[in-house]
Parts: C-alpha cells; structure tokens; sequence
C-alpha cells in the first residue's frame, strides 16, 4: 500500500505541473503576430520580361526582409507582418507601379496578396525619381517627398555601387 501511495503522489505532483503549466501558457501567452504573404511576379515595364533579382523590403520600424524574385518567371514570395508599412528597393531596377509604398492592413489572420510588380533596369543617364519637395513658399518637406526619400535611401542601400545625380 504504501508503495500505491508514493506512485500516486508522483503521478499527482507530474499531472499537478502538467495542468499549472498549460494554464499559465495559456493566461501568458502572446498571440502570434498575423503575417500576409505576398506572392506575384516582377515583370520589365518595357520588354514584359520576367525579372530575376533581388530585393528587400524594409518597414518603417526598420525591419529588413530582403528575397529573390525566379530568373525564368519573375516570381516571388515573401512574408510580411500585417498592421506594418514597407518600402521596396530591388538590385539593378526601380518600381515603376505599384508604388515602391505598400501599406498593409492590419489582420489577425493569415492572409495572402497577389501583387504584380512593374520594374526598370537602371541605365546611366535615366530618371529614377522625380519629385517636388517643398510646397511653394514652404520650408517643409511634403509627405510624398518624404516618401520617395527613403524610397531613395532604401534603393541606394540595396545598390550602393549606382551613383545618384540630384537635381
């Protein structure tokens, strides 16, 4: 009997942590953060060519998630936090739409976005970013300039061997 008894104990001590523990994970835990995953395809503005390259994109906290799109389709796909704003930069090309901005809801599930990105190689001598800073008569940088600064800052992190003429 008091054999019986010992093993009991053991067993009720064992179950007793079992139970506490899953009730304090369950009390403690943080839920998951809620990603979208973004799958489509960078394609030439200009051939319509599938693009193979890399890219990354930063969020505005400064978190990088950088990813390569297929050489032969174009194809990508890369996980984002939802409720977060990202900026794109690729190697050796600019976005030409949608805007290298992408702002993403905020979602507590998992959810997916198809997304087809329309990109140029960079070639001496081509615009890559044409924009009014200043409202007239204004020493403030408007929100778009503030944008496509660090849409700047961004591709010339990804490209830093590409030399940048401002005008």
């Amino acid at each position: 009997l008091r054999e019986f008894m010992i093993k009991s104990y053991k067993y009720f001590v064992v179950f007793s942590i079992l139970i506490a523990t899953y009730f304090f994970n369950v009390a403690y835990s943080k839920p998951v953060g809620s990603v979208i995953l973004m799958q489509g395809k960078i394609i030439d503005k200009d051939t319509r060519q599938p693009v193979g390259t890399s890219f990354r994109f930063t969020s505005e906290s400064g978190k990088k998630n950088q990813s390569q799109s297929g050489a032969n389709d174009g194809s990508f796909q890369v996980v984002l936090n939802t409720g977060e704003n990202y900026y794109l930069a690729l190697k050796e090309y600019v976005v030409v739409e949608p805007s290298a901005y992408f702002q993403l809801p905020a979602n507590n599930s998992y959810s997916e976005v198809t997304q087809i990105i329309y990109v140029r190689k960079v070639i001496p001598g081509v615009e890559l970013f044409s924009f009014k800073a200043f409202e007239p008569n204004s020493m403030t940088l408007n929100e778009r300039a503030h944008q496509t600064l660090i849409e700047i800052k961004n591709f010339m992190a990804i490209n830093p061997n590409i030399n940048l003429k401002l005008t």
